[in-house]
């Protein structure tokens, strides 16, 4: 359901759904690729929806996820 909202670019009906996802992996294990991978996509999420101030607080996967270099390394980019 992620997918498809994401690729239809329904921003809006995903957020939830990756929140939801987000909060399970920094509870399972967020030192794992599905917690950076989820991370990036709430923070993604937040800036296309224009949330400046959520993306703020969603670091965690993004900041990972980029590996501090602005650009993204995971396997969606």
């Amino acid at each position: 359901e992620i997918g498809r909202a994401v690729l239809d670019g329904a921003w809006a009906l995903a957020l939830p759904l990756l929140q939801e996802a987000d909060q399970f992996w920094r509870g399972f294990d967020a030192s794992t690729r599905g917690a950076r991978d989820a991370g990036f996509w709430l923070h993604r999420c937040h800036e296309l929806l224009g949330s400046r101030a959520q993306a703020g607080q969603a670091p965690a996967g993004a900041a990972a996820a980029n590996n501090g270099t602005g650009r993204s390394v995971g396997r969606f980019s």
